[in-house]
């Protein structure tokens, strides 16, 4: 017998003994993956289920990893050709591609082999076969299902694997199906179908425990519901990841914890892990937010309510009488570095000064709002020249009117930096960072939460790290064209070396807490610190 007929043989074999179709399971209670973790599960008349620290576990300090679980993953569209298919190490060459499906990309054969058996890759390899075979008959579809379509199908194929215990926790997620607006229904419908296809037929969703289109649809309203954004080390959103477990956790605006993906090791996937963000006390209910920070409360209110279908009423949203830096616009009075709310007779809060050519400035404002989600689409595809031409255009015009920590500024500064970064503009790069870790501490209040991102969030090590390294690189203190407030920089090799070791000695302060102390900070802290180490040495 070839070698190729004995790999078939074993092929038939292994997919015999997982594609019985499972018998009438009795609904089973749902066990979360809570054992030796400082939680258990809370129930509040206001948030429904959620987590708590558990009483007797003698509260937990900031930087605690309080869950680190498995997650059903897989890569968005834009980064199937440069992360490996199993473990989502980005690398730009030398991914070895699977032989079968031709879609599948490993770091080695290592992690093609874990991938196989323990991400399931079997099954999908047959089913991304057909779907590339027939792709060209199936109108209005991209060639690829998607990333929701993929976590999907990797959780029936789990399911039949596993059995009604494992299945429990998926099946008790929250759909909201009846609440969605049919705009979203419309959406799930069109996953569903994509589903079906992708599975290969009705016969097998029937197979994998699916035989009614209301079932079929329930699961992929729970799944566009509950799943999380996968990012990589550095934050930035490479795919989609679903656990029942995290799935509880509720949502705020101030949150106490935070999902992160930090401790990647060679040749193996890396956990969900929830981080607290501070101190916490036996009994008090996490956290998170299922919404950018940096959003004023009108984008997180209309993100919750289209998405999740409900009005957050945390204390940030609910505060009264104050200038949110999201919103804030410079005082116009020469000299005074104060802020204007937007508001119906607006002053200064520190000169108390009215603001002048109010109808102005929240034109040129709405105006760079209107830009926002179309950069947002741009920076996970690519951005043309004539959105990049506006963004460069309004920038200057911008930043003479609000604050690096208004959120139409925000998101530009960040598109600008990105940008700066990947073309080596040194000197760009690092004040638009600058501007950037600036803004994203900037308070309205006394209070941490009014802040955009509360201390020690990983989008503060993130930020930071990276402006640590800037000003280790050569450059010229040359302002930007694009900023109408030049950023004072340091004018002297060894001013920057001083500034950057401040810079990067609290970046791993928030990297230690935002990451997790169970990794130690993850990949950014170990950046940090190889970055202190050459400073301290004099190699830079």
């Amino acid at each position: 017998m070839s070698f190729q007929a004995r790999k078939a043989q074993r092929l038939r074999r292994e997919r015999a003994s997982d594609t019985r179709a499972p018998p009438n399971e009795e609904p089973a209670e749902p066990v979360y993956a809570l054992q030796n973790t400082p939680l258990d599960i809370d129930a509040s008349p206001t948030h429904g289920r959620g987590l708590r620290i558990a009483a007797g576990s003698g509260g937990v300090a900031a930087g605690t990893t309080l869950l680190a679980v498995e997650a059903v993953s897989a890569l968005n569209t834009t980064q199937l050709g440069v992360r490996c298919h199993y473990c989502f190490a980005r690398r730009e060459q030398g991914l070895l591609r699977c032989s079968r499906c031709r879609f599948a990309r490993y770091c080695d054969a290592t992690c093609q082999a874990a991938g196989w058996k323990q991400a399931r890759h079997r099954d999908e390899c047959d089913a991304l076969a057909r779907w590339y075979a027939g792709a060209d008959t199936l109108p209005d579809f991209d060639r690829d299902p998607g990333p929701s379509v993929r976590v999907l199908a990797q959780l029936l194929w789990l399911r039949r694997r596993h059995g009604p215990a494992w299945w429990a926790p998926f099946a008790a997620m929250q759909s909201h199906r009846q609440d969605a607006p049919a705009a979203q229904r419309d959406e799930a419908a069109q996953v569903a179908v994509r589903l079906a296809q992708f599975v290969g037929s009705e016969a097998g969703l029937r197979a994998l425990g699916i035989d009614r289109a209301k079932s079929l649809l329930e699961l992929v309203c729970q799944c566009l519901t509950n799943a999380f954004t996968l990012t990589d080390a550095q934050l930035d959103p490479i795919g989609a990841a679903l656990n029942p477990t995290a799935a509880l956790l509720n949502h705020s605006c101030t949150p106490n914890t935070v999902v992160v993906f930090s401790s990647a090791t060679e040749h193996a996937r890396c956990p969900m892990e929830v981080v607290a963000l501070r101190d916490l006390a036996e009994g008090e209910p996490i956290y998170t937010s299922y919404v950018d920070l940096a959003a004023p409360l009108p984008v997180r209110q209309q993100t919750l309510q289209e998405r999740y279908y409900f009005t957050c009423k945390c204390r940030l949203c609910t505060r009264g009488h104050w200038v949110d830096p999201r919103t804030a616009r410079w005082c116009a009075r020469p000299g005074c570095h104060g802020w204007v709310a937007p508001a119906a007779r607006p002053r200064c809060c520190h000169c108390r000064a009215g603001e002048v050519d109010t109808a102005a400035k929240e034109a040129l404002v709405a105006e760079a709002l209107d830009l926002v989600p179309k950069i947002h689409r741009g920076m996970h595809t690519q951005l043309d020249e004539p959105l990049l031409a506006q963004l460069r255009a309004l920038l200057p015009r911008l930043s003479a009117v609000v604050p690096p920590s208004n959120y139409a500024m925000w998101t530009l500064v960040h598109a600008a930096h990105v940008l700066a970064i990947e073309r080596r503009d040194w000197d760009e790069a690092t004040q638009l960072t600058m501007l950037l870790c600036a803004g994203m501490q900037a308070r309205g209040a006394r209070d941490e939460p009014s802040s955009l991102y509360p201390e020690g969030h990983p989008q503060r090590a993130v930020l930071l790290a990276t402006l640590g390294r800037l000003l280790l690189q050569e450059a010229s203190s040359s302002p930007s064209p694009l900023l109408a407030r030049p950023v004072p920089m340091p004018t002297t090799p060894e001013a920057r070396a001083l500034l950057a070791h401040d810079v990067l000695q609290q970046a791993l302060a928030e990297a230690q807490c935002g990451f997790g102390s169970r990794t130690h900070g993850g990949w950014v802290a170990e950046s940090v610190r190889e970055s202190l180490r050459n400073i301290e040495q004099g190699c830079l």
